[in-house]
């Protein structure tokens, strides 16, 4: 994984970036609504770099073994981050009198990791006395030398003040320099605490029909979904509601055209084997002649 580079700790959440992997721990409770673990998890990407490999992973409470609301929300949501899934659905984690499930779950992305293989333990040495089973996911990632070249992706122009107020070694470090008449170490504590608390975009690996107005109208309900999560109206979260089958049917509609699309390109191929090769102008501006 590299050296530590950096943490992020809240009350359910914990943020590890090392040098070639960020690893983010979320726990959420027993019931918790969908809109609640939807934003702790895009807040907690919030604090990885661009391109960075990703795992999170620990107890999201979201049962992958049954069918529910909550959890096609979740995978969805996690597909479209461009995250894949590790568990199996009849693989169990969770064991108690009232019965078990599969709620202990490990999603991960990134341009250079890959699963070597995944294990829920359930012999008595590896189990412990307790309801949770440990799973155990092995992952590849190449030595820093042999990796995939990442193109640099730029911060966006804001910052996490409540990242940057609670940085009071940082900046009493800075205060120190500022005392001693070292400007140049001062400007370097400086430019280090607000690099920091750069807030970064996450890498988008979406779909190829995942085009702008989908990325506008996701902007849009996550919007809504902060609204609805602080105000707790019902009025907002059917607002949310309404927003999210729109987003939803926005995504089918461009998933079958562009489906429809590869459908009629293999056609076109059939009685034209050179048509792929065309610049797509120029096949667009052939349909019309």
């Amino acid at each position: 994984m590299g050296k530590l580079l950096s943490t992020h700790q809240d009350q359910d959440t914990l943020v590890m970036n090392f040098e070639n992997l960020s690893v983010i721990a979320i726990y959420t409770e027993p019931l918790t609504p969908i809109e609640d673990i939807i934003e702790t998890i895009m807040t907690a990407l919030r604090h990885v770099a661009p391109g960075q490999n990703i795992i999170i992973a620990r107890d999201l409470n979201c049962r992958l073994d049954v069918a529910s609301h909550r959890a096609n929300e979740l995978l969805d949501m996690m597909t479209e981050e461009g995250f894949t899934l590790a568990n199996k659905a009849d693989e169990r984690t969770y064991f108690a009198h009232s019965g078990c499930s599969t709620i202990d779950l490990i999603f991960f992305k990134g341009p250079n990791i890959s699963l070597n293989n995944y294990k829920v333990c359930y012999t008595a040495d590896e189990t412990p006395l307790k309801k949770h089973c440990p799973v155990v996911a092995n992952f590849r990632i190449p030595k820093v030398e042999n990796r995939v070249k990442i193109t640099a992706t730029k911060t966006s122009r804001q910052l996490n003040n409540q990242l940057l107020s609670q940085k009071t070694s940082e900046w009493r470090e800075f205060e120190n320099h500022i005392k001693e008449n070292d400007i140049e170490l001062a400007a370097i504590t400086l430019e280090k605490t607000i690099q920091s608390a750069m807030v970064y975009n996450p890498e988008r690996r979406a779909q190829k029909w995942f085009d702008k107005e989908c990325y506008g109208k996701r902007r849009t309900t996550l919007q809504v979904l902060h609204t609805a999560r602080s105000s707790r109206s019902p009025e907002d979260l059917r607002y949310y509601s309404q927003n999210r089958k729109e987003y939803k049917d926005l995504l089918k509609a461009k998933r079958k055209y562009m489906e429809q699309e590869e459908t009629k390109m293999v056609e076109e191929a059939k009685k034209d084997p050179y048509i792929a090769l065309r610049p797509q102008e120029l096949r667009a501006a052939e349909k019309w002649t």
